[in-house]
This record gives C-alpha cells, structure tokens and sequence, in this order.
C-alpha cells in the first residue's frame, strides 16, 4: 500500500529536478556563478534526499532489541549495562555488509564483516567516558535488507541519553537533520526520567513535534490493571510533546517481534505491536514528510527564480552602456568595493568580539554560581543528618556517612544548577545573542545599502526604483539575505530535514539560537566525586563516638569545596566552548555572505567587459539571447507555482 506513496514521492521528486535543471541550465548561460551553485546544490538535495529516522531513549529500555526486531535479525549487542561507543546508520541493501567510519576524514573507511560489529560497538572499558573520547571511529554504516528502509528511509541508532556526555551531543547535532523521532521507553518504568525530560525539552526547543512514542517491555506488565496505568499516563506525560494523537504512542514488546520474525512466527508478530508502528512510519515519511520536504524544496527554487530578474537588469544595463563608459564606472567603484570590503571586516570583527566577550561573561557567571553553591555547603552539611553506632564495623559505617553526604550534596547542587542553568544561564545568553542579532541587523542593513549605491553608480541609467529592490519574498531583512547568500541556510537543507514546517526564511537566523540552547539543555552536569582517602582523614589523630559525627562532616564539607572550585573551572570552560562553537559557524557564514554579495555584483561588471572587449556582435548576441532566458524563466516559473499548488 504504502509503495504506491513513494513511487508518487519519487515522481514529483523527478519533476521538480526537472525544473531546477531548466533554472541551472539559464544561470549558467547567465554566468551568475553563486546562484548557479545553489540550483546545482538543490538538485542533488532533491534527487537524493533520505528521510532519516532517529532512534533515541535510556540504555535498559530495550533500544537495541527494538532495533534488531526491526532488522528482523539479532545485529546489534544488547545489554543490560550502557553499550553503545559510536552511532549506527541503517541503510537499505539487498546484500548485508557494514562500513566503519573514522573520525580522521582523509582516512578511507573500512568495510568489516558484520559478525565483528560488536568490537566497534560495545564499551569494554571500565571507563567508558575516555573509551569514547578516545575512540578513532565517527560511526558505522550498516546496510540490511530491511523493508523501512528500502525507499531512501536510514534508520540511526543513537547512544543511550545517559550513556555518555559525549555521545549525548552527537545525538543532539543529529536532530538538525532527521525527519521522524522514534522516542523508546520501557514500560517498566515509565517517566519521564531526568535525561528522557532535558531530552523532550530539547525536541521542542529544537521544532520536534511529529514524536513517535514507543512504550516497549509491554509485555512484562502482566496484570490489566498495570497495562492500563502506563497507557493513562503515557497520555498524560507525553501527549503534550508531540502534535501526534495519542494512538500514535505505541505499546510493543520487541522481544516478542524479534522473537517472531527469527521463527517465522507471524502470529507473535502481530501480537507485539510493531507492524503498525511500521505502517504508520511508512505512510508518514512517504506523504506528510516527503510533501514538507518537497514544498520547502520548490519554494527555494522559487526564491532563486524571483531572485533571477535582478542579475538579467544588471547584466543587460552594462552590456547596452558603451566600453568606455562602463570602464569608467568600474573605476570609479572600486574605492567602493574596498570600502564594502572593510564593511564586511568590521561585522566579522563585531562578531568576533562578542565571542571573546561572552566567554568570559559566561565563564564568569558559572564561577558565581559556584561560589554561590560553596557559601551554601556548611549549611547543608550541619543539616544533614548522619546516625553512628560504636562498633567493630564503625569504618564501614563511616564511609556509608560520607557516600550519603555526598549523594545529598551531589543532589542539591544538580537540582541548583538546573534551575540555575534555565532561570538565568540560557535567559542571559538569549538576551545577549538577540542584542548581537540587532547589532548585525543594523550592520547588514547599512552594507546592503551602500552595495545598492555601489549598484546605482555602476548601472548609472535611470532604473526604477523598484527593480533594485530585493524580492519580497524569501528573507526579510538585511541579515537573513547574508545568511542566505552564504548557502548552506536553504530551507530545503536546514529547515527542511526534520525540524517541522515552522522555520520559514523569517527564521533563519533563530536556528542558530535553539541549537545553542538546546546544547546547553542537554549538556551533562559531572557531578564531584569525594576521594576514598577522605575516610582516612576522618580517623586521623583518633576519633570518639562524641566527635566522629562532626568530624565526617568537617572532612565531607572542606574535600567537597575543594572539589566545586574544581568543577567550576571544567563545566564553565565546558558551556564557555560550546557556546563559542556556535559562533563560530555564525561567524563564518556571515563572512561568507557578505563575500559572495560584494563579488556577485563585480563579477557582473568584469564578465561585461570581457564581452564588450570581444566586440559588438558579441554583445548583440549577448542581448538577444538574455530576452530569450528571461521568457523562458518566466515560463518555469508558472509552471513552479502549478507545481506548488497541486502538492498544498
């Protein structure tokens, strides 16, 4: 059934290649390189685009066995302690076989056989934060003949959210880009946890709202009375996380599917639940994602297309000015090129001193809080409460003191640093990164509007005013025309992926704030750890059973503030760097955009010039054939918004 849904997928796909071709063909012949780049982009995005599917949850709620169940297969090691060392993207191939990627790019990925797979998965060191920090590979490519992802479908296999801090990171850069989130829970203890929380917070933050539920492990729940408790407060938790109804949180034993398909046994199949989570997959990628997806592509071609006008005024101004005419203009605009040039310089700089700036803001505001915590360290301790017998056994007593003392300690300084981090840490850095975005607003407003001046001098004709306007539709204003400039913020690229229909070209610039935000949200919190020498020093010099209890509290609170100043440090540098990270591609795309916008409209002039110098009937030509793109253009462009229309 839901084969008919892709074959009408891969025909509108095909159609509108069609058309973006025709527009590369005319950009081409028009030499407008940086259009001429995204239309080529598109295309590829078009063709080839996958529609990926996340597969997130805590370690022990049967991740893994779900996935196998899904495979049909038992491939990927399941485990009742945290597993997962690197990421698994599951393709579709007829012919099983599995790549290994390195985190080196110049190095060739290694082809290894599947039976092997464990090696490169699995933890095996008791560390397994360093075993992964160290690890030399990126991911693993599994290709399997698994029917959900025959149709262009990958299914990613992220780590546990509480596997590993820094796989936890890799999952979140990985939300930008998928399509369907498949969020897996246990029924056996059915939250949302503390991680399962930060994560749906970071999902809405991020434009995550078509959210698959699984409720796995149903089946253990053996009485009716349990199965129904869950199924009334999955409603109740999760509901308000997805735009899904809530028959689409499903209620599966994986178990049960894993074990019926390795048996043929089509009756515990059905019985697990997944073959409707599998069609109801299907028919959501093959339609409601494919046709987002397809729209937000055409409407990118649509932008190129309006955009289009603007370049052919240019190019045939210049070409009907006389050469020494238009040789003048030139010299006469390169003091202005320059100047655009130190424009775009001094916006970077902008940018750049924000970044120096904000990591000491930062770094700053994270040692107040943890100056904060330690002033509070000596009341929590006194009122803690610790109950001591005099025994042979006092020793183990005494470190049973200490380890609980830490517990409650480690307790209020995360529950602190939570409130902390969402009441004051993320409002102040929101607050500072929309008074940079003001700034850069203002600051491309005036480079746009001295490279229209520059524009005017060099047409040097009277031009209406309205043709040097910028298209009113696509970006709003001057930053977000930047950003778009630069590439890499088409719609059909950023938004379009799996961030939902919410991202219009209006919002370009936000997806810079979520993703930084929801960085922060799911940044683990290391908690200190107190040295097992601390219960040494609580009997150093002798202890009575008078003084035993004061001195537990001594030793746990000074070792304890050793250890926040410690920590402080790390997790400022920590927020200070991922924050900075941000930037940086900001940074970088501004620099880029402001780059092409000046060289676009110089480009124009010099490819002008090289015409007029290889004679008049060269520019005749030249004339002649630019009537002709601009006709065709405006045909493609009619036949784009049929095109849009029957797909609404």
């Amino acid at each position: 059934m839901y084969e008919d849904n892709y074959a009408k997928d891969r025909q509108r796909r095909e159609e509108l290649a069609e058309l973006v071709q025709q527009v590369i063909n005319i950009l081409f012949r028009l030499g407008i390189s940086n259009e001429l780049t995204k239309a080529q982009q598109l295309k590829e995005t078009v063709l080839r685009d996958t529609f990926k599917i996340l597969v997130i949850g805590e370690f022990n709620t049967g991740k893994s066995t779900f996935i196998n169940a899904l495979l049909g297969e038992e491939i990927l090691p399941s485990s009742a302690t945290p597993t997962t060392a690197i990421t698994n993207e599951i393709k579709w191939n007829q012919e099983p076989r599995a790549v290994l990627h390195f985190n080196e790019t110049n190095k060739q990925p290694l082809e290894i056989p599947i039976d092997e797979l464990e090696n490169y998965v699995v933890i095996k060191d008791d560390d397994a934060e360093q075993e992964i920090r160290q690890s030399p590979y990126s991911h693993i490519e599994l290709f399997w003949p698994i029917e959900l992802c025959r149709n262009n479908v990958e299914i990613i296999d992220s780590p546990g959210l509480n596997e590993s801090e820094v796989r936890e990171e890799v999952t979140i850069n990985y939300l930008h880009n998928v399509d369907a989130i498949l969020f897996v829970m246990t029924a056996l203890r059915l939250g949302p946890s503390i991680h399962e929380k930060e994560t749906l917070e970071t999902l809405r933050t991020l434009g995550h709202e078509d959210i698959f539920f699984v409720v796995n492990q149903y089946d253990l729940l053996r009485k009716e009375k349990d199965r129904e408790a869950v199924m009334q407060r999955a409603k109740e938790q999760f509901s308000s996380y997805t735009t899904k109804p809530f028959a689409d949180i499903y209620f599966i034993s994986s178990l049960n599917a894993l074990d019926g398909r390795l048996n043929q046994n089509e009756e515990l199949v059905q019985r697990s639940n997944i073959l409707a989570l599998e069609e109801v997959l299907h028919n959501f990628l093959a339609n409601e994602r494919s046709r987002i997806k397809i729209k937000r592509a055409a409407k990118d071609l649509q932008f190129i297309i309006i955009q289009t006008p603007k370049f052919i005024l240019d190019k045939r101004v210049y070409l009907q000015k006389p050469l020494t005419e238009l040789e003048q203009s030139y010299e006469s605009a390169r003091t202005r090129f320059d100047q655009l040039r130190g424009d775009q310089e001094n916006i970077i700089r902008r940018v750049d001193g924000y970044r120096r700036d904000m990591r000491e803001l930062i770094i700053g505001k994270n040692r107040d809080f943890f100056i904060g915590f330690e002033n509070k360290v000596n009341d929590l301790v006194a009122e803690y409460s610790i109950e001591l017998k005099w025994s042979l056994n006092i020793r183990g007593q005494v470190q049973d003191a200490v380890q609980g003392l830490a517990d409650f300690l480690n307790k209020k300084l995360e529950n602190e640093f939570t409130t902390w981090r969402e009441d004051i840490l993320m409002k102040f850095i929101e607050e500072r990164f929309k008074s940079l975005r003001r700034d850069l607003e203002r600051l491309t407003e005036n480079f746009e509007a001295d490279l229209k001046l520059t524009r005017i001098k060099l047409l040097g004709a009277q031009i209406p005013s309205s043709e040097l306007e910028v298209a009113k539709e696509g970006p709003s204003n001057a930053l977000e025309r930047t950003l778009a400039a630069a590439g890499g913020f088409f719609l059909a690229g950023v938004g379009g992926a799996g961030v939902g229909a919410i991202f219009g070209w209006q919002e370009v610039t936000k997806l810079i704030l979520p993703h930084l935000l929801a960085l922060m949200a799911a940044s683990t919190f290391g908690l200190p750890l107190l040295p097992v020498a601390i219960v040494v020093a609580v009997f150093r010099g002798g202890v009575t059973a008078l003084n035993i209890i004061q001195r537990v509290k001594e030793e746990v609170g000074k070792t304890y503030k050793q250890k926040l100043r410690e920590l402080s440090l790390q997790q400022g540098e920590k927020i200070a760097k991922q924050f900075d990270a941000e930037l940086a591609e900001l940074s970088a795309r501004l620099e880029r955009g402001l780059k092409v916008q000046i060289d676009t409209v110089e480009e124009q002039v010099q490819t002008a010039l090289k015409t007029h110098k290889a004679g008049q009937q060269e520019v005749d030509n030249e004339l002649h054939e630019i009537n002709n793109l601009e006709k065709q253009l405006s045909d493609i462009n009619l036949k784009l918004l049929t095109f849009i229309e029957l797909i609404d």
